[in-house]
């Protein structure tokens, strides 16, 4: 580490230490309470050994949806990825009652409109980093160091919960349509999230697919 001596404050940790000429030749590490302009810097080649070691640098994924699988898939594809297994599982299930074809063209049309909307909200670039990471991030590759290690842990937790939280997501909106949708009918706690695995299992099928 180096010492400098220009003007930081709590929260510069990782900014650029730069000299006359614009170079970066350190990321800022620390400050001392106990003087004055006390501040330390990591030198630059270290930070050049670390860039060598983790390899090229990737930008965010801003394309985040549920299920995971980014691939930067247009929205109206979206619509579609959720929308055809939707009216399969309606139309071939007998517990699912409806009085016309139409009802359930509609219903498959308002989950793929929900999915596509709100996939357009994770990839705004105002929407939290934190979300769009709990979306959009693989499993880790190594389950037993994930066990050990605090943070891979979290997201190996995250990636656990991820499915259930949207089986709950997908039989809120059946349950929603359930009471909205007069002439469609889908009774019961168990078969309602029956029919949300099936048509979430029918869209990571596509994904597959595709």
């Amino acid at each position: 580490m180096f010492q400098f001596t220009a003007a930081i404050s709590r929260g510069s940790s990782g900014g650029a230490v730069v000299n006359k000429w614009g170079e970066v030749i350190g990321i800022v590490s620390e400050t001392r309470d106990d003087g004055q302009n006390l501040n330390f810097a990591i030198p630059v080649n270290t930070l050049k050994e670390l860039i060598l070691q983790v390899g090229p640098v990737t930008s965010f994924p801003n394309d985040a949806s549920v299920p995971g699988l980014n691939k930067g898939l247009p929205l109206l594809l979206i619509f579609l990825m959720i929308g055809i297994p939707t009216f399969l599982v309606i139309w071939f299930l007998p517990m699912v009652k409806f009085e016309h074809w139409s009802v359930a063209v509609w219903v498959s049309v308002g989950f793929g409109l929900t999915k596509m909307i709100l996939s357009g909200i994770v990839r705004s670039e105002s929407f939290p980093l934190g979300v769009k990471s709990f979306l959009s991030a693989p499993p880790p590759e190594n389950v037993a160091h994930a066990l050990g290690c605090e943070n891979c842990f979290l997201d190996l937790l995250a990636w656990i919960v991820r499915f259930p939280t949207y089986l709950v997501f997908i039989a809120v909106l059946l349950g929603i349509t359930n009471v909205a949708v007069k002439k469609f009918e889908l009774n019961g706690f168990f078969r309602t999230f029956f029919v949300a695995l099936l048509i979430i299992i029918g869209e990571h099928a596509l994904y597959i697919i595709i």
